[in-house]
């Protein structure tokens, strides 16, 4: 087996190939920022960059690999949406046994929602192609805390978005890696989709009161609709995407997204890790937003 990994410096694509490097298991990392190669080369010794706009650098990072693990940056990305279905095809010509596509919950999301239709164009095109996948659904990311703005005080790392009381179940980026894994050496996760959660249905202001019990003090501010739509537009997201999420945060302010689901403890035979656990084995680079 070697694994094919897009995304390799991202949320999951780090995880996943820290843990094929202490599995053993062999991996081709494909990274897009040169100045990123520090942070894959202590765990694959076959790192290649790419640019999606530039297809002749994807001619050659299939040979030799035998799944894949795809991700996909924001809809606005019209670039990435044309390579994709070059991508599988060349995934199927070289003869690809496996594709874990990380997806999102798309049968629980507005159908006219632009990442939901985007996502189930790319899982169409993979089932399409006949080559066994995995389908990942995660509904909201441990490590999307790593954005959290610092008070103007500098005493409080605040979560400020539109959600109210809405609750949503986060999951650690290791567990999905894990996933991942136990997707491709196990053919009964073979085409399927799965939806993933973590342990715990939280509201943002029960998540802040999470991390200020194990020692990072945080906040939760319920801002507006419009104030949301300003602050991603601020960060540099294009106007799609910023539509996309605000559609998502109003599912998820209207309790649309409240379901925890055992899927993870069932593929990995363990506990899921709680929020309390990743704030613990991440408090070192929590604090480093107070600076």
């Amino acid at each position: 087996m070697k694994i094919l990994i897009f995304g390799a410096t991202g949320n999951t694509g780090l995880p996943l190939l820290k843990q094929c490097h202490s599995a053993g298991v062999a991996t081709r990392a494909l990274i897009h920022d040169a100045n990123k190669r520090s942070l894959v080369s202590d765990y694959s010794d076959d790192i290649k960059q790419i640019e999606f706009a530039d297809l002749d650098s994807l001619r050659d990072v299939f040979q030799d690999c035998t799944h894949m693990y795809l991700v996909k940056p924001f809809p606005d990305n019209q670039i990435v949406q044309d390579a994709i279905p070059l991508v599988i095809e060349r995934a199927k010509k070289v003869g690809l046994s496996h594709i874990t596509y990380m997806s999102q919950p798309v049968d629980r999301m507005p159908p006219d929602n632009a990442a939901c239709i985007w996502h189930k164009a790319t899982e169409k095109l993979i089932r399409d192609s006949g080559i066994a996948y995995s389908f990942l659904r995660p509904h909201y990311f441990m490590s999307n805390f790593f954005g959290m703005n610092l008070s103007e005080d500098k005493s409080t790392l605040e979560i400020a978005m539109p959600f109210g009381n809405g609750k949503r179940s986060p999951t650690d980026p290791a567990d999905i890696a894990a996933v991942v894994l136990a997707c491709m050496q196990n053919e009964k996760y073979h085409n399927s989709a799965l939806e993933l959660t973590g342990p715990e249905l939280l509201s943002f202001a029960e998540i802040a009161n999470v991390f200020s019990e194990n020692g990072v003090p945080v906040k939760y501010i319920d801002i507006t609709m419009e104030q949301a739509r300003e602050k991603f537009l601020a960060k540099g997201v294009g106007e799609k995407s910023v539509e996309s999420l605000l559609e998502l945060f109003k599912c998820v302010r209207e309790h649309r997204f409240e379901v925890s689901a055992n899927v993870i403890e069932n593929i990995l035979e363990r506990p899921a890790s709680s929020l309390a656990n990743f704030v613990c084995e991440n408090k070192e680079k929590l604090d480093l937003l107070f600076l």
